[in-house]
């Protein structure tokens, strides 16, 4: 410390009482040499540290499309790549449903740059995941964080391969920016719960990890918004989430669930489009031989309650629909201009393709 700081703090010290806002000068001195202390070579870096453990987890996918023109007469070939999270150290790898969709022969790169044939297990469109499965054991695992540990401010880290392999393993750094996102009926209507993070996410980012300060993988990323005019704006499908779909896919190929077959409207969205609304849950759409249609709900109906809980946020009533099993009948009380009734519906299995409720 030169003399100059010793006498400035000295009278700063003296003028102040020792003490600026209840602490003392020596403390903020002493706040300062550790600080600078801290940035000394050989220091880990929080980031580093997650990237040296979360790193050798995040894996390359690759593979070849094929669709028609426009004119659906020749085809054109293209290459697609993505990232993927290893979930169990005998293979399986989680991604994107639509890193691998149309993928042919998929190929899985590991950190270290060997190269797997990957076979796809199952897929959860309406999530957004898929599992992929390599001939390979003893890799390392991620480990999931719970919904308890995934905190609004806290480090968030993304490793993925973005624009392709030959940005492998690219880290970007930002902070957990808000829980529970939508981003509606026409993007993974069942990850509705999304993590937003302003940690970079580009092409080629979807099915990577997004890490925490505990090298705890909190989502799998998955799209970002790219609208002029909006930055920093970037979702995963969090963790809880992840380890409930994959486990189902890899034990059975799919996901099984209650299904009503409704596209619905909440608050936030009708007041964004400038739809009516004056609560509960407005129906934007009946799939035709859903449940709801052979019940008699229609497009405009707004549902209130479903066996008596009253229904608000699509994720609530989302939420509550996957408490309840295939086969089971509930009670909906909805509204249908200025009259009020009950439909009581049967729920059916939910099908592989619709993304609904």
């Amino acid at each position: 410390m030169t003399w100059k700081k010793v006498v400035l703090l000295a009278t700063f010290s003296a003028f102040c009482g020792g003490m600026v806002g209840g602490v003392s000068v020596f403390g903020l001195e002493t706040w300062s040499v550790r600080a600078a202390a801290s940035q000394t070579p050989g220091r880990v870096w929080p980031v580093e540290q997650v990237m040296r453990k979360v790193g050798p987890e995040v894996v390359g996918l690759v593979g070849t499309t094929a669709r028609l023109d426009a004119l659906r007469q020749t085809v054109r070939r293209g290459q697609a790549s993505g990232s993927g999270v290893i979930f169990r150290s005998d293979g399986y790898i989680v991604t994107n449903y639509h890193v691998i969709q149309g993928m042919n022969q998929v190929k899985v790169i590991l950190s270290d740059g060997r190269t797997y044939p990957g076979k796809v297990v199952g897929t959860d469109p309406a999530t957004d995941l898929a599992v992929v499965k390599i001939p390979a054991k003893n890799l390392p695992t991620a480990t999931f964080a719970s919904a308890a540990e995934i905190k609004v401010g806290e480090l968030a880290v993304a490793i993925g391969n973005p624009l392709g392999m030959g940005f492998s393993q690219s880290v970007t750094a930002g902070v957990v920016s808000g829980l529970d996102r939508s981003l509606g009926t026409g993007y993974a209507v069942r990850a509705y719960r999304l993590i937003q993070t302003d940690a970079a996410i580009n092409p080629g980012n979807s099915g990577g990890a997004l890490a925490d300060a505990q090298d705890r993988i909190i989502g799998i990323n998955s799209v970002k918004i790219a609208t002029p005019g909006v930055e920093g704006m970037s979702f995963a499908i969090p963790a809880p989430t992840v380890e409930k779909v994959v486990n189902d896919l890899i034990r059975q190929g799919r996901v099984v669930r209650p299904w009503l077959g409704l596209g619905l409207v909440g608050k936030e969205t009708a007041v964004r489009f400038g739809l009516p609304y004056v609560g509960g849950l407005l129906v934007g759409k009946v799939y035709p031989g859903s449940p709801a249609a052979a019940a008699g709900l229609r497009r405009g109906d707004t549902i209130s309650s479903v066996n008596g809980r009253r229904m608000d946020k699509v994720a609530e009533f989302l939420d509550y629909l996957n408490s309840l099993k295939v086969g089971e009948t509930v009670e909906i009380n909805y509204r249908r201009a200025d009259q009020t009734g009950e439909f009581r519906v049967k729920l059916a299995a939910m099908p592989p393709g619709p993304l609904t409720g």
